[in-house]
This record gives structure tokens, C-alpha cells and sequence, in this order.
């Protein structure tokens, strides 16, 4: 049974307390990738009493079952020299990207949604992780241009129509370009062409499915169509916890093991193929390595990282 103790510099009211425990049970949704809920949390008032809280959760206590150690994304022996910069990075950061955090955590609280709208929650998270990330400057390179071509107009009215569209839309490049401009941040080894196909296809689903509830063309089954965006949405949602990961200050040879290389590795590559991000043959038996599992007496199977990953 693990355990974590929380010490404040100054006594918090309950509203605080319970923010304190929100933030922690989510950075440990992040660590282990597990959706499972923390038990109710023991406070200590004036004089060492101690006290069990209790209050309207997000989600159930039992959602998920406790994560095993090699499901884990990371743990705590290889935090332990740095977890209370990661804590106080995570806070910050969290604080700082609002959106850009809690919208992957709110595709992982327990509360099942369907395909499209899973997804279409990360690209709005990832959108506004650029946003808070990358905000658009005071005087951009299109600034000149775009005052040469509402120049060129001659009619008063189209003009002015003219500047305030081009005003909107000069500092929010494409979709894909912001999916892209986010995700390759992080050091994966992902093949960019691949990355930035990726991207694109992503927001071009997104925008069908806000615009037109879907798929915008009838030339496959709903069926197929729901299999593909399932497998890119979990590829995406793998990216989006890297990006998290990475953002907070976890080593990216822990992600890389994580996603290329540890037992639960295999889920996501496979969507990542499917997802068109790596190719086929990291899914071939003879590719794998024999390694011996932790008690030294059986062999285990583990995928090699593709060499366009290292």
C-alpha cells in the first residue's frame, strides 16, 4: 500500500484541500495512466486530529483498478530525485495551460464518451495548449501584406469587411499546422512527414465532425469510419499525455520507453501504425527482443524501438 503525505506552509480551508487532493490524484492519472481514483483523504487540523474527508467526487472510487507497477507510465523510483519539482511544475503548469491540461483530463475521469466526442476534446485541448503556448504576437510578418492586398480594394465596404476577416484569422495558422507546431515538441523520434500527415488528417476530422456531425463523404460504412478515428484518436491521446509529460518535466527516454519500448507499449504502437505515424513492421513478431521478466526464471517478449524512433 503507497502512500503520500501533503504539508502546507499555511492552514487551508476545505475548498483548498480539497483543490490540493484534485491536483494531485490528476498528476497521478498522468504518471500511471490509470483512471483509478485515490482514497478519501485523512486531514490534520489544530492539536494532531486527525480527521477523514469527505465530498462530491469526480468520478467513482472504483472506475479503474489499482494500476500494477508495469502498467505504469513511470513511477516513483525514478521520480524520486526530482517529484517535488514535477509536483510543483505540474501545478504551475497546470495553472498557467488551463485548457491545454484539464481537457485531456476530462477524456480520462472514469466517464465513458463516445468516439467523436473524445476526440473531438483532445484537438480542442491540444488548440488550446497552443493558444496559452504560442500566443500570437503584436505585429506579425502578414501585418504588411495584409494591408497591401485591403489597399488594392477599391469599394469602402468590401474593404473594411476584408480587414477584419484577415485581422481574425493572421495570427491562427491552420489546424494542422497547430497540431503539428504542438505535438513535435516533444523529442519522440516520430518521423516528421509522418507527424505532420497526422496532423493534418486530425484536423480534418475534427472540422468534419463539428461541421458536419461526421464524416463529411459517404464513401465508407460508419462502422470503418468510427474504427479509424477510435485508432487516431488513441494514437492522439498518446501524444497528448507525452506532450503533458514532457511539458511537467519527465525524462523523455521514460516516455520513449513508455511508448516504443514497455509492456503496455504494444496498444499504442498499434494504433500508431494504424494511425499511419510509424510503419507496419514494428508490429512483426521477428522484430521483438527475448528479455527475462523481473524474477529472472521466464522469458518475455518485448518490442524493439523502430529505428526511426530512437
Amino acid at each position: 500500500m503507497a502512500s503520500v503525505s501533503l504539508r502546507f506552509s499555511k492552514a487551508l480551508v476545505l475548498e483548498d484541500l480539497i483543490a490540493q487532493y484534485q491536483l494531485l490524484e490528476d498528476l497521478l492519472l498522468i504518471l500511471t495512466g490509470s483512471d483509478r481514483a485515490l482514497e478519501w483523504p485523512w486531514i490534520v487540523a489544530r492539536k494532531f486530529e486527525q480527521y477523514r474527508l469527505y465530498f462530491l467526487k469526480r468520478g467513482s472510487i472504483a472506475a479503474a483498478s489499482p494500476p500494477k507497477a508495469h502498467e505504469c507510465v513511470t513511477n516513483f523510483v525514478q521520480l524520486r530525485e526530482r517529484f517535488g519539482d514535477i509536483w510543483s511544475d505540474w501545478k504551475k503548469k497546470r495553472e498557467a495551460f488551463g485548457p491545454g491540461f484539464y481537457l485531456y483530463l476530462g477524456t480520462r475521469r472514469g466517464v465513458r464518451l463516445y468516439i467523436e466526442n473524445r476526440f473531438v476534446n483532445l484537438v480542442f485541448g491540444l488548440e488550446a495548449f497552443h493558444r496559452r503556448k504560442y500566443p500570437p504576437s503584436s505585429v506579425t510578418n502578414l501585418d504588411a501584406k495584409i494591408e497591401r492586398i485591403v489597399e488594392q480594394i477599391s469599394l469602402e465596404k468590401d474593404k473594411k469587411w476584408l480587414a477584419q476577416v484577415l485581422e481574425r484569422t493572421k495570427d491562427q495558422p491552420p489546424l494542422g499546422q497547430r497540431l503539428y507546431a504542438t505535438l513535435r515538441d516533444v523529442p519522440l523520434g516520430l518521423d516528421e512527414a509522418r507527424l505532420k500527415s497526422f496532423c493534418e488528417v486530425c484536423a480534418r476530422l475534427r472540422h468534419d465532425i463539428s461541421h458536419f456531425g461526421g464524416q463529411r463523404h459517404n464513401g465508407t460504412s460508419y462502422n470503418d469510419f468510427i474504427l479509424d478515428l477510435e485508432s487516431k484518436g488513441q494514437a492522439l491521446a498518446a501524444l497528448y499525455q507525452a506532450l503533458l509529460l514532457y511539458e511537467i518535466g519527465i525524462d523523455v527516454e521514460i516516455i520513449k520507453s513508455w511508448i516504443f519500448d514497455g509492456f503496455g507499449s504494444f496498444p499504442i504502437k498499434y494504433h500508431f501504425v494504424k494511425a499511419d505515424l510509424l510503419d507496419k513492421s514494428v508490429l512483426d513478431p521477428k522484430q521483438w527482443r527475448k528479455v527475462k521478466v523481473s524474477n529472472g526464471s521466464t522469458a518475455a517478449f518485448r518490442p524493439t524501438i523502430p529505428a526511426e524512433s530512437k
